[in-house]
């Protein structure tokens, strides 16, 4: 297994771009918090997952220095890995995580291992209202504060995957809350529609988000760029459907 992670680590390093505002794989790390299985190179600790999480950053920061973003607001942030790595690379952003309370605490505890310096303390961030944002560091708020968010200077707004995993009208409302203060979007989807709920089935969705939905919950942005996501190891399915990254920015008014 070993082997196979250092291959996909050379796979990376071939599939990333020559681009002056992509912070080259050979200067990330990241935690050992968790015991999670990984391997080194040059004394480095990365994982699986840690180069999937730098692929989708590459494709991003190959359209958009993150040096010259102020804040990523992540919906669906799950466990803070995708904001580790981000924060490795670009230590001056400012992050505000938000998804369902009991995964905000998982990403706090791991974050307050990985990054002890960087996290502001969910407690610190419960009262109703405009949270007051620290420059450069990581907040978390519940995904239902959303509309609580004002002005964040340039931000970059973040989903990778859990869009999918709603009815498309509740994807239109994070989406209009989401357009108040987002100059750019990365959406990490598969826009085939990802799985459905049936009789046999209780999980799933029962009307899948496809692409026109997401062109629906963002009439503000245009879409700049759409790729294969690829995890390091192999391009990224769900059944028949395949995820890409796409990138938005804002259309001039």
């Amino acid at each position: 297994m070993e082997d196979l992670l250092r291959t996909g680590y050379l796979l990376c390093t071939h599939l990333v771009p020559e681009n002056s505002s992509i912070v080259p794989i050979s200067r990330l790390a990241v935690s050992r918090a968790g015991s999670p299985y990984g391997f080194e190179v040059d004394g480095r600790f990365l994982t699986q997952s840690a180069l999937a999480y730098y692929l989708r950053y590459a494709f991003v920061a190959s359209h958009l220095d993150l040096d010259h973003v102020d804040t990523i607001v992540e919906l669906g942030s799950g466990g803070g890995k995708q904001v580790e790595v981000l924060k490795r690379l670009h230590p001056k952003v400012t992050f505000v995580l938000l998804d369902l309370p009991a995964q905000l605490y998982v990403a706090e505890r791991y974050l307050h291992v990985a990054l002890p310096r960087d996290v502001v303390p969910y407690r610190a961030m419960r009262e109703p209202g405009p949270p007051s944002l620290i420059p450069g560091k990581i907040h978390f708020l519940s995904n239902a504060r959303i509309a609580d968010l004002a002005d964040t200077g340039r931000t970059l707004f973040w989903n990778a995957a859990s869009f999918g995993e709603m009815e498309p009208d509740v994807v239109e409302q994070y989406g209009a809350d989401a357009s108040r203060f987002s100059d750019w979007l990365f959406l990490h989807q598969c826009f085939d529609g990802k799985e459905r709920n049936s009789a046999e089935d209780l999980g799933g969705v029962l009307d899948p988000v496809r692409f026109a939905h997401y062109v629906r919950a963002f009439p503000d942005f245009r879409m700049l760029d759409k790729r294969p996501a690829h995890t390091g190891l192999a391009y990224l399915r769900e059944g028949d459907g395949r995820y890409h990254d796409t990138f938005w920015a804002r259309r001039a008014p």
